[in-house]
């Protein structure tokens, strides 16, 4: 990290790999693809070809129409074809506006048919690639790691030693993402850019993300591809998002403390567990509402859970302000590995340090603030006599960049929650917020549920009863469904509880999942849409 930085400068990697961005759904697995292939390092590549826009791509398909019967014939059927089926888009539908982003993420090597300038994606593939790492590196050699099984799962027909797919076996999509993409040259590590491996604060929420990526992966026989890696985007998106509202007050806590919470120390979670976050200190609880409109009393009380969401955010951006600054003192003094330490480092390490801190670089920042700011009066009041100068300098630039972070962070959770969108958890009409459940992620969460590992590896469907699934996805994912996430019980919010359940139940219904035999317990199973009996050695 540079010594003289902005006084607004917010990254930092050791908490939040991502950006406070509208995000594109788009974007993740194209950006994790050379992640994959190249252990976390950045490609190089050498010689060949370029696809970056649309001319080129059609240039090098027609190169190779007499692998295609009828491609030359029904040349404009063909070019249509490809933008809605095979390539993403940059302002789809919008004519002369539309712009080449990549091809579909659909074999290991696809993004190096891609446009830099537009395929960017704000970090989000790099804190997935990150938490993913952080869960394989607990595992010793016998266990299954999710960076090698995703990326053995992408590189069907894919050779190491000439670098290209093969493309005997593939389906239609597959076979023409990986002739574009085959002369397109060889590319190389770059070890001098690779995703540091530190890793997260909340390492259940990376185990549990692994486990839920390895339950889908147990489906690759039985759902098609490009439907698999959107339902493990879905997830993907979902982890990140509840891995922000879990690290508001887990950074609290750690801030107020100078050390981890006791009960993080020993993370409880595991990812294979149905127990979930059920022990986990810091429980996200999201109110959900199934119904429609914003009116009713659950609507509300699902804007509640949202709002307190938010409030949680707004002191997380001061907290992490706080963290993102000592670590600007740490590494400038090199009191610190400026590779290899942790968060923890820093509160480790504060005692030994506190006092040359405070009487010499914040002192410093502080009056470098003042004197930059315009109104100085209105924040002179907020240098207390007896308070550390951190302190009044984190309350300073928070006080003045606090807002600018929120408005940006409301944006990145509408995008990791998919705000009204089917795959999604939350929507908004007007200044109207709350959560819910959308029908493709509740159809991901079905094959997650009725999946489970199996001793000596591999796994098997099971069959789970409604109301196990509802406290699976409870102690998960923190989804309140037929319970209430506040302490009430009157009569009104019961009912709208028991209402709220019955639309539950009629989603799995209308999505195939479920059968109502009668209201008893013992009738109320999932049907699990897809079979899996895979057991390793046998």
């Amino acid at each position: 990290m540079a010594s003289k930085t902005s006084h607004k400068e917010f990254m930092y990697h050791r908490l939040l790999r991502v950006g406070a961005k509208t995000l594109n759904k788009e974007r993740l697995l194209i950006n994790l693809l050379p992640k994959l292939k190249h252990k976390g390092a950045s490609p190089v590549t050498i010689g060949g070809k370029k696809v970056e826009d649309f001319e080129s791509l059609y240039e090098h398909v027609f190169a190779e129409s007499a692998s295609f019967d009828g491609f030359e014939e029904h040349s404009a059927i063909v070019k249509k074809w490809l933008k809605d089926a095979a390539v993403d888009v940059l302002h789809r539908g919008k004519g002369n506006k539309e712009k080449f982003v990549s091809m579909r993420p659909l074999t290991l090597n696809a993004y190096k048919a891609s446009n830099r300038k537009y395929r960017e994606d704000y970090g989000i593939s790099e804190q997935v690639y990150s938490m993913m790492l952080a869960a394989d590196l607990e595992l010793d050699n016998t266990g299954r790691k999710i960076t090698e099984e995703l990326k053995a799962y992408l590189s069907e027909g894919y050779d190491p030693d000439s670098d290209r797919v093969r493309t005997d076996d593939l389906e239609l999509l597959e076979t023409v993402v990986a002739m574009v993409v085959n002369p397109l040259g060889i590319d190389k590590a770059d070890l001098r850019k690779t995703v540091n491996p530190h890793a997260p604060l909340c390492i259940g929420q990376a185990r549990v993300l692994s486990a839920d990526l390895m339950g889908l992966l147990a489906y690759k026989d039985a759902i098609p591809k490009s439907a698999l890696l959107k339902a493990m985007v879905q997830m993907m998106y979902l982890h990140t998002g509840l891995f922000i509202l879990r690290l508001g007050p887990l950074l609290q806590d750690l801030v107020e403390r100078r050390e981890l919470h006791p009960g993080c120390r020993s993370c409880p979670v595991q990812g294979d567990s149905d127990r979930g976050f059920h022990e986990c200190p810091f429980q996200i609880k999201l109110q959900m509402d199934l119904g429609l409109g914003y009116a009713s009393n659950l609507a509300k009380l699902s804007a509640k859970s949202v709002e307190h969401h938010e409030r949680q955010i707004i002191q997380y951006i001061e907290n992490h302000f706080y963290v993102r600054n000592l670590a600007e003192f740490f590494e400038k003094n090199r009191f610190v590995d400026e590779n290899g330490y942790s968060v923890l480092d820093l509160f480790r390490e504060l005692s030994d340090h506190e006092n040359y801190m405070q009487d010499v670089h914040f002192s410093k920042r502080l009056d470098s603030f003042m004197e930059e700011m315009d109104e100085e009066n209105d924040f002179l009041s907020l240098k207390v006599e007896g308070v550390p100068y951190i302190q009044s300098y984190v309350q300073l630039i928070n006080k003045q960049y606090n807002g600018y972070y929120f408005h940006y962070f409301k944006q990145l959770m509408s995008s990791l929650f998919a705000k009204n969108e089917a795959d999604g958890i939350m929507a908004q009409s007007g200044g109207y917020k709350k959560y819910l459940l959308g029908n493709e992620l509740l159809d991901t969460l079905v094959h997650l549920v009725s999946i489970q590992p199996v001793e000596g590896g591999g796994y098997r469907t099971r069959r789970v009863r409604a109301e196990e699934f509802l406290t699976w996805m409870r102690r998960r994912y923190g989804f309140y469904i037929a319970e209430s996430v506040f302490d009430a019980e009157e009569p009104e919010l019961l009912q709208a509880l028991r209402y709220n359940k019955s639309l539950f139940l009629s989603m799995l219904q209308d999505i195939g999942y479920y059968q109502p035999i009668s209201d008893a317990y013992y009738t109320q199973w999932l049907i699990p849409r897809y079979e899996v009996d895979e057991v390793k050695g046998h």
